[in-house]
């Protein structure tokens, strides 16, 4: 099926956030979200390590995150990490102020779906288009901005969302599994053996030629 493409730019906003400088930060008051404060995975850690008083909040209010807003990571110290880091705005970090290095694309709900806006710029073809948009190690809303969307009707754009939604769903609970079986494992392992940094349980300890097999010509002899 063949959709119009037009520029990102016709159908969404796209802006960078707002870092405070240090003598504009708070131990508490208006919440800040940095990059460290989304994993790798994409999900916002649970806590906030920043903060804004009300009047600096305000002044950047058009800066506030709304709910499925995509951040993308727009500067770093290495080339290769700009625009790896990418998070859909869960409804925990709604009204917080994004960082300076975060990119914001906020869709234009009358024509784009903002759940459609986030899988296309996560998809394959559109991080390698992102890549190529850096400049030193740095992203531009600009630039961006000129990228170009397929844009079905919204219905067909919300349809496509759903869909992806369940699939998301269905990796995100195969991590957690994945997750846990890695630590019972573990657990099962220190119950049996000890932790080997310690070792509380007293087994004997050897050096691993200890425990090999030597060759010699005359065939394969056991160690000791």
């Amino acid at each position: 099926m063949s959709w119009q493409r037009v520029e990102l730019a016709n159908v969404a906003t796209v802006f960078n956030g707002k870092t405070p400088a240090k003598a504009e930060q708070r131990d508490n008051g208006h919440p800040v979200l940095k990059i460290k404060d989304v994993d790798v995975n994409g999900a916002f850690k649970g806590d906030f390590g920043s903060f804004v008083d009300s009047e600096f909040a305000e002044k950047f209010s058009s800066k506030k995150i709304s709910v499925d807003d995509t951040l993308v990571l727009n500067a770093a110290h290495n080339s290769d990490y700009v625009g790896s880091k990418q998070y859909r705005a869960e409804a925990s970090v709604v009204d917080s102020l994004p960082t300076g290095e975060w990119l914001v694309a906020r869709a234009d709900e009358e024509q784009l779906h903002p759940r459609f806006l986030n899988y296309w710029l996560s998809s394959p073809q559109a991080r390698f288009q992102i890549k190529n948009l850096v400049k030193g190690i740095h992203l531009y809303p600009k630039d961006v901005a000129r990228l170009e969307i397929p844009l079905p009707a919204l219905a067909e754009q919300k349809r496509i969302a759903t869909i992806l939604d369940k699939a998301d769903a269905i990796r995100r609970k195969r991590q957690q599994a994945i997750q846990l079986a890695d630590e019972f494992l573990r657990a099962v392992f220190l119950d049996m053996f000890g932790d080997p940094a310690t070792n509380p349980k007293g087994w004997e300890v050897k050096t691993v030629s200890d425990c090999l097999a030597r060759i010699s010509h005359e065939g394969i002899k056991e160690s000791g």
